[in-house]
């Protein structure tokens, strides 16, 4: 047989298990009541904490995203969210306004406020406050809460504006999972047993809540303090997502720690690089004002700036120019129409630039190369204009005497063009009528003169020879300039020969010999050069020693002078020489060494030598010793200087 327990005690057992039934429903009807009244207490705070979650989680999942613009992954995160219970809509904006993911998948480049137009006001405000704002209202006839927190002032590169995160929650599936979270609880409290449940909560409590508890403590406190100090947790799943959390935080730590020392790297860099700037643009300013004159007017032409030599050339004051037009410079010289070109040109963004001439405040007219530069704004538009000036008047007043000495110079050779003229005509006609008559007397009444009308006869015909020969090198000399030919490429071999053939005569006259080297060609007025060479070796022969047979020597070598090639021509004799003092004395005009008597000649032929050189660019002299023969050295460019060579 079973043995039993006595009733009293099975009473007392069904009593305690009915006492402690009854506790355990009493304790759960205070439970729930107690649950109840908080919930209705905390709904608020508990939709808050939701609605914070999310979006501080969705800051958490697409801060890295963001930076990288992966828009692609930030949409799918973006919808994940939104497939939360209650959740209605998730969205990230930037802070230029525009939706760059949004859970309902919209294209991308719209503009958040045209989604939901009703949030601009709030959305913006959290953008520029960079504060998180959490409200109620009505969406589409439906009550929802909503959440909208800022990102970081770093994270979109934008001054003033931050990028937020937006979520949309339905109210009243919230209150509904709440009640619903409530019944359940009721439920579970009416089905199970006391004992399971304080033993379950304790054991839950110990194993999982709390050591929970202290995680989300921490990380919220790492939030706070950017500093994340890991608890002690269990060796489990727990303690691994722990260990997990703190890895990601170092990780973004360091990144974070990267991310400022680049930033701060960039900043120094680009703080030398402005101080190198502002540096160059200062030194350019110094060297602008001490050499150049200086004026910005505005689009309506008033001065706004002028520099210290803007000054000093208009002889104004600063005060006096700021405000006022430049017409107060006017001199009159130029027209209406000058200006107004200048005006079009630079009203539509172009540069000018011409020589203006101004009036000083005391009345003096001075000259400036003046370049107006327009200063463009965003749009292409000029807003103000830069005058940057020279003063040319020093240049002006050479200009306008080279242009009186030219036209002196035009007259001269007018005049050496009539003497030309007259010397070739109206001079020649009595000299050779002199002698046409002097040799009639000569010849029909020679036997009836005596011996000193003979004398007087000879030495009037000579005279006129004479002058003759005078008037033809001076027409010769004159001719050089007047009658000059083009320059042309020619061969000086070939005027060698040539003139080595006129003067054959001469040659084996005086038994001279002639040795050269081979010459070069160069550009040159042919006529000019065999008159050239034609004197040089006729006075070699002419400046001959008693009984020795001249030598000539014409020696060449190629020279680069002056940034041009040239050749070196040197005429080399054996005859008489003369003193070096006297090296530049011969290539004057009549001026001789020896009594005409002793040497024929006018002592013109070694000017006109010179004249041809210089004509050409080059340059002749001598060297020489008495009785040590000489040597005249001339160089001779290869090809003629041009208006480009000069510039």
């Amino acid at each position: 047989m079973k043995k039993q327990l006595p009733i009293s005690k099975r009473n007392l057992a069904q009593k305690l298990l009915i006492g402690f039934g009854l506790s355990l429903v009493t304790i759960g009807l205070g439970t729930l009541w107690v649950t109840y009244a908080s919930i209705r207490q905390d709904l608020e705070r508990q939709v808050q904490q939701r609605a914070e979650s999310i979006t501080r989680g969705l800051e958490f999942a697409t801060e890295g995203l963001i930076e990288v613009r992966d828009t692609v992954l930030l949409g799918r995160i973006v919808q994940n969210y939104a497939t939360l219970p209650t959740v209605v809509e998730v969205s990230i904006v930037d802070p230029d306004g525009m939706a760059i993911a949004h859970s309902q998948n919209l294209e991308t480049g719209k503009r958040y406020a045209d989604i939901r137009p009703s949030l601009t006001m709030e959305v913006n405000r959290a953008s520029l406050m960079g504060e998180v704002a959490h409200f109620r209202t009505f969406l589409n006839g439906k009550s929802v809460v909503i959440e909208i927190l800022p990102f970081s002032s770093l994270l979109f590169g934008k001054v003033g504006k931050r990028g937020v995160a937006i979520a949309i929650m339905d109210l009243e599936k919230m209150e509904q999972e709440t009640w619903r979270s409530f019944l359940s609880s009721t439920l579970t409290m009416a089905i199970g047993t006391g004992i399971i449940l304080l033993f379950l909560g304790w054991l839950i409590q110990q194993l999982v809540l709390r050591p929970l508890a202290n995680l989300n403590q921490a990380i919220t406190q790492s939030t706070q303090t950017e500093d994340f100090v890991l608890p002690a947790l269990p060796n489990d799943e727990i303690g691994f997502l722990g260990n997990n959390f703190a890895a990601v935080f170092e990780q973004l730590r360091a990144y974070k720690q990267m991310e400022l020392e680049i930033v701060e790297i960039e900043l120094r860099e680009k703080s030398r690089y402005l101080d190198a700037v502002l540096l160059n643009l200062q030194d350019m300013k110094y060297a602008l004002d001490r050499s150049a004159i200086v004026a910005i007017t505005d689009i309506r032409g008033e001065i706004t700036y002028v520099n210290d030599k803007f000054c000093e050339a208009s002889k104004y004051s600063r005060e006096e120019l700021i405000g006022q037009n430049h017409s107060l410079l006017n001199s009159g010289h130029h027209s209406p129409e000058f200006f107004a070109e200048m005006w079009a040109a630079i009203a539509s963004g172009q540069n000018w630039r011409s020589d203006i001439r101004n009036r000083t405040k005391d009345g003096v007219l001075f000259w400036v190369d003046t370049t107006i530069v327009p200063l463009l704004n965003l749009q292409g538009i000029p807003y103000q204009f830069l005058a940057i000036s020279q003063d040319i008047s020093e240049r002006k007043r050479t200009e306008q005497e080279m242009r009186l000495l030219t036209e002196r110079l035009e007259i001269n050779n007018r005049e050496l063009q009539d003497f030309a003229y007259v010397a070739s005509h109206d001079l020649q006609e009595p000299l050779r009528k002199i002698q046409a008559f002097g040799d009639r007397l000569k010849t029909t009444n020679g036997d009836v003169i005596n011996e000193k009308g003979k004398d007087y006869l000879a030495r009037m015909l000579n005279a006129a020879s004479r002058a003759q020969v005078l008037i033809n090198d001076l027409l010769t000399f004159s001719r050089v300039t007047t009658k000059a030919k083009d320059f042309a490429s020619i061969n000086l071999n070939e005027i060698l020969e040539g003139v080595l053939s006129d003067l054959e005569v001469q040659i084996e006259r005086t038994a001279a010999t002639v040795e050269f080297d081979p010459l070069p060609k160069i550009e040159a007025d042919p006529s000019q050069m065999r008159q050239l060479l034609q004197n040089l070796i006729t006075n070699a022969i002419k400046f001959r020693k008693e009984d020795v047979a001249p030598i000539v020597q014409i020696r060449v070598n190629p020279i680069h002078q002056d940034n041009r090639d040239a050749y070196e021509i040197r005429v080399i004799d054996n005859g008489i020489g003369l003193e070096q003092k006297y090296s530049d004395r011969i290539f004057q005009m009549f001026q001789r060494l020896h009594g005409r008597n002793a040497y024929e000649g006018t002592g013109i032929g070694l000017a006109i030598c010179r004249k041809i050189v210089e004509r050409h660019g080059g340059m002749i002299a001598v060297k020489s010793q008495i009785d040590q023969g000489a040597t005249f050295i001339l160089t001779l460019p290869l090809k003629q200087a041009t208006i480009e060579d000069y510039d």
